[in-house]
């Protein structure tokens, strides 16, 4: 950040126009609460829309959300926090690694109390994550005959409750504990 003395603080930005200006005001005095609201939204609509498949994505995701949690909570992490994040997300090959840089982002929101972060990191690239690489599959939407077939087997009574079992159970026990106490 450049301190400017009439205006207050101007970000400095990335050459690959990385970060958005919205994250940063250009004025500390100029800035409205809609301003810093609007793009709270639309940071956090770029976090819930994200896709991770390489470290790089993972590197800009998290750099998305520690400056949602910026905005949302009003205190920036420290540079050192920054960096070591965004180099662990760098290292992170395997998915159980990529799951963990997740992990730790969700706790730190929830630490920092960044709710609409949060939640946007667990309705959005997590869970986009979880779905398609962790577990594929897992998460897909059944059709209505899938349906009724999974709420027919619920309905199913076993056989071992079902009346027609109790009889020939009785029985059986009976006639053990009067042969075994005889």
């Amino acid at each position: 950040m450049q301190a400017i003395p009439p205006y207050g603080y101007r970000a400095n930005y990335s050459t690959a126009n990385h970060f958005p200006s919205f994250v940063y005001p250009i004025t500390t005095f100029g800035s409205t609460d809609a301003a810093m609201q609007e793009g709270l939204d639309a940071t956090l609509q770029a976090i819930k829309s994200f896709t991770v498949r390489t470290e790089s994505d993972l590197v800009t995701v998290t750099n998305l959300v520690l400056n949602a949690v910026g905005i949302e909570t009003g205190t920036q992490e420290s540079h050192e926090k920054r960096k070591s994040l965004s180099e662990k997300a760098q290292k992170a090959i395997s998915i159980p690694t990529k799951v963990a840089i997740m992990q730790r982002l969700a706790e730190l929101t929830k630490n920092k109390s960044a709710v609409k972060t949060n939640d946007a990191i667990r309705n959005g690239f997590a869970y986009e994550y979880y779905c398609n690489v962790e577990f594929p599959g897992v998460c897909a939407k059944k059709t209505l005959p899938e349906i009724k077939e999974d709420v027919v087997k619920m309905l199913e009574v076993p056989f071992y409750k079902k009346p027609i079992f109790y009889i020939p159970t009785a029985i059986g026990v009976l006639s053990i504990l009067v042969w075994r106490f005889k």
